[in-house]
């Protein structure tokens, strides 16, 4: 196939120029922008594209009826063949036919190679993509090349590149396109005619490539050299010299008078006053002074002011209103009562009078018993600082014990757990009591004299008891 076109099919347009491919691609454009997949069908849709393509002859031909000449004018300028409006179906019907696969490839393009082209032009490429897989065989290459140049050439060359890339028509189009179709029909349906059309296609992106180019970089042309020019300044104008302005004549101040640097004569009097009063005061503290007994001054009997109850008291009107309201409401009270009373109603006095009582039997009750918690929180606080005292005493007796045991090691063996199991205080023979006159020591070789009064010897003061183990470090008599 080649570089050279495919040969006509029954459904094909003629290859000649068509002047009018990028109105015919306009207004499928505008078809397929209208349809929704998820609520219009696809044969609802292409009926009612198919009546509205005539329907836009008829108006057009009826828009132009007043005028006899405006109106075959107006027909033969704007309607289109039926030549174009089959192309306009094909186109709709191929497109809405494989709307899968030409959504996957316009998704791809638009998330690689199209970030930045709108997504109004998505229609477009879903046109350009259909007519070169499914109808560039039939319509044959000039033909197509014509229907892409009737576009905007960046757009265009932009799909084209990516469409009829090796890479991607190979690997993930190929991959995508056989999770719908079979793998063996799409190969050698669309992905071999696609390859082979590859050359051709190359040459009309480097076309459209090039004519970008032209678009963008105009011939340079050669830039005009600044001549500079002298520049023409005005000549200042000389300035007049100022008249000097006229200093005015101050009056003569008078001299600040001498008081300004002098202290007041009021201060000068307090100082002297001042000095005397201190030399006055030190010349009487030098002097005895006699102290007299301080005298008792009578204050002057006071006179109160008391007011005559008596004494008429002359009622303004508002006062002789409220007097007259309050007695009424009184006397309204006491007849009230009158009626309950008269009606069977019972005296509240009594009740009232209970109930105080009651309620100051209350309050007493609830004092002693307050009084009662009080004394028993206090008498059990007491009870526990005892037994902590106790319990203290204990320990502290059997520390004593103990150490007094452990550090002399001799005795009575078995001495200690007696004493502990036995009650408090222990007697005085277990503890070995001894007492000595005053002044006596145990002993042959020492001491001023004196027996001594059991088998242990101590040097404490005369008639002291004091308690030692048996077998402990001290003086012992021998006989």
């Amino acid at each position: 196939m080649g570089g050279s076109e495919a040969p006509a099919g029954p459904n094909r347009v003629p290859p000649r120029k068509m002047a009018h491919y990028g109105k015919c691609i306009e207004v499928a454009m505008k078809h397929l922008d209208r349809f929704q997949p998820q609520k219009d069908s696809p044969e609802q849709f292409l009926e009612a594209a198919a009546a509205s393509l005539q329907t836009r002859v008829y108006k057009e031909m009826v828009l132009g009826s007043s005028n006899r000449k405006k109106a075959v004018r107006g027909v033969f300028a704007h309607t289109l063949s039926p030549q174009k409006q089959a192309f306009i179906m094909e186109i709709l019907s191929g497109c809405l036919e494989y709307h899968k696969l030409l959504t996957i490839v316009v998704d791809a393009f638009y998330v690689r190679d199209g970030r930045l082209c709108p997504r109004a032009d998505y229609s477009l490429f879903e046109v350009l993509c259909y007519l070169a897989t499914f109808q560039l065989e039939e319509l044959g290459f000039q033909v197509f090349r014509d229907v892409v140049q009737a576009q905007p050439a960046h757009k265009a060359c932009k799909f084209l590149r990516f469409l009829f890339n090796p890479l991607n028509l190979g690997s993930w189009i190929k991959d995508e396109w056989s999770l719908i179709y079979e793998t063996s029909h799409v190969k050698e349906n669309w992905i071999d005619p696609l390859m082979r059309w590859q050359p051709e296609i190359q040459e009309l992106i480097n076309q459209l490539q090039g004519e970008l180019t032209s678009q963008l970089s105009p011939p340079k042309s050669k830039a005009k050299v600044t001549e500079p020019k002298e520049l023409s300044l005005t000549t200042p104008r000389p300035r007049a010299i100022p008249v000097p302005e006229l200093v005015p004549q101050v009056a003569e101040t008078r001299p600040v008078p001498r008081s300004t640097y002098e202290p007041p004569k009021e201060q000068r009097l307090l100082e002297m006053t001042k000095r005397y009063n201190r030399w006055k005061a030190e010349d009487s503290k030098k002097k005895p002074r006699l102290r007299l007994p301080p005298r008792i001054l009578k204050a002057q009997k006071l006179t109160f002011y008391t007011p005559n109850d008596n004494a008429p008291v002359k009622l303004n009107t508002a006062a002789i209103l409220r007097e007259g309201a309050l007695y009424q409401r009184q006397v309204e009270k006491a007849l009230q009562r009158v009626d309950r009373l008269v009606d069977g109603a019972g005296d509240f006095s009594e009740f009232l009078e209970w109930q105080r009582r009651m309620q100051a039997k209350d309050r007493e009750e609830q004092l002693a018993a307050g009084e009662v918690r009080r004394l028993r929180g206090k008498l059990s606080h007491e009870e526990a600082v005892l037994a902590r005292q106790q319990v203290a005493r204990e320990k502290r007796r059997t520390a004593e014990l103990k150490k007094e045991e452990v550090t002399r090691g001799g005795g009575r063996p078995g001495l200690l757990p007696q004493l502990l199991t036995r009650p408090f205080p222990p007697k005085p023979t277990e503890l070995g009591w001894v007492l000595w006159p005053c002044g006596a020591r145990a002993g042959a070789g020492g001491g001023s004299g004196g027996a001594s009064v059991g088998p242990l010897a101590s040097t404490s003061g005369p008639g002291c008891p004091l308690p030692l183990l048996a077998g402990s470090v001290g003086p012992r008599t021998y006989t």
